[in-house]
């Protein structure tokens, strides 16, 4: 899901190419699961509905890109919100139907694996389910740690602001504090005897005379 600022030829040429493909393919997985299911042995469960369930709501997500052009071109300031409600749509129900395709799988009514003409459906159905199960927990990852990472990003933010109060509050010292704090050194005459390592100014590299004052 990404939000755009504008429509491009290219991608507009890119999402009519992926919509084509998609509806060429699913327009092929229909028509074999048609076949199969008009000509060869059915089993306990419908695995071949549930089946061509799946690629339509899997091949129909290249529509709401498809669609997305007209939103941005039409109704720009509502693209965020088409894009959040496209996403949840499209992923709600394919969370749905792969729940439900969990539930008829592991019935005692599944006997697909007994069915030679089913057989090969039920096992495309099993990895189509593991895959999305996969997918699942890998969302709701994503979703414990949002938390988490908004906790970061804003304790950085909030880093960031203190160091930048402190570098204005530094640059203010030298009108206010450093005055004074030079006032409060000690300060004596230079004495040869009593300087004896300690003949020139370190920073301005000047031998000390009699008449010197040294901190």
């Amino acid at each position: 899901m990404s939000v755009w600022s504008q429509v491009t030829d290219e991608q507009v040429r890119k999402i009519r190419n992926e919509f084509i493909i998609d509806i060429i393919l699913l327009a092929l997985c229909i028509y074999l699961l048609e076949l199969s299911m008009t000509y060869q042995k059915n089993c306990g469960i419908p695995v071949k509905q549930w089946l061509m369930g799946f690629f339509i709501i899997y091949f129909s997500r290249s529509s709401f890109q498809l669609l997305k052009i007209w939103v941005v071109s039409s109704f720009y300031d509502y693209r965020t919100c088409y894009d959040f409600s496209a996403f949840a749509l499209c992923n709600g129900v394919m969370l749905g139907w792969l729940v439900y395709g969990y539930i008829i799988f592991f019935s005692e009514a599944n006997n697909c694996d007994d069915v030679p003409d089913t057989a090969l459906l039920n096992s495309v159905m099993f990895v189509i389910l593991f895959i999305g199960y996969i997918m699942i927990f890998i969302y709701m990852m994503l979703l414990c740690t949002l938390p988490c990472v908004y906790m970061f990003v804003r304790e950085e933010q909030d880093n960031n602001g203190r160091g930048a109060a402190n570098a204005r509050n530094g640059r203010n010292m030298p009108n206010s504090q450093i005055p004074g704090l030079l006032a409060s050194l000690s300060k004596t005459h230079y004495d040869a005897n009593k300087f004896k390592h300690e003949t020139n100014c370190v920073i301005c590299l000047v031998d000390y005379e009699p008449r010197d004052v040294v901190t």
